[in-house]
């Protein structure tokens, strides 16, 4: 894992040992965030939370939040 910034007082992500260093056959852990909407929702709502979820994904806080939390942003 890359080393990143720290993420307590004297530690990043890179400092702490994996899973699979620590006996525990887990090469990769994935857990993907999922939005879902009801079927047959309008267009219209389909895009406004496409626009919402996009500019939330653009703020400082959100980059912070990924950054702090070692996750991707795709």
């Amino acid at each position: 894992m890359a080393a990143g910034p720290k993420v307590t007082k004297d530690m990043a992500w890179s400092d702490i040992p994996l899973c699979k260093d620590s006996g525990i056959p887990i090469a990769n852990y994935q857990m993907p965030r999922t939005v879902w909407l009801a079927a047959k929702v309008s267009p219209d709502v389909i895009a406004f939370y496409t626009t919402l979820l996009k500019k939330v994904s653009e703020t400082p806080e959100w980059k912070t939040y990924i950054e702090r939390t070692s996750q991707s942003d795709r």
